[in-house]
């Protein structure tokens, strides 16, 4: 009788281990479901992540271009302007200097009693 209590324990016990196997089996499974899941969403953010990171550098390096573009207008526009600025003082000098002299020849002739018979 003894024997017979034994192998229904035995029985017993081997049928909640296998109940045991399979659940942790299932949930095993479901965890591993749960990690292909989970490197999945994490594989696709990561390469939205890196596409992003690609245009926004793509992105600031044609700004980098832009600006250096209109930096060197700028360099070009701000050089000429220069020149132009030279040039005028450079005739706004002689247009002073022709004034004295007109204004010195003025005098004279005034001085002169202006008629021209001297």
């Amino acid at each position: 009788m003894e024997d017979s209590i034994l192998l229904d324990l035995f029985g017993s016990l081997s049928r909640e281990i296998g109940d045991v196997r399979a659940d942790l089996s299932r949930e095993i499974g479901d965890v591993r479901a749960e990690m292909r899941d989970g490197f999945s969403r994490l594989e696709k953010s990561q390469a939205q992540a890196e596409s992003t990171l690609r245009r926004a550098i793509r992105l600031a390096v044609r700004d980098a271009r832009r600006q250096r573009e209109r930096s060197a207008e700028f360099d070009r526009w701000h050089a000429e302007f220069e020149k132009r600025d030279l040039e005028f003082d450079k005739r706004h000098s002689e247009a002073e200097e022709q004034m004295q002299e007109l204004r010195l020849m003025m005098k004279a002739f005034l001085e002169r009693g202006g008629n021209g018979t001297h």
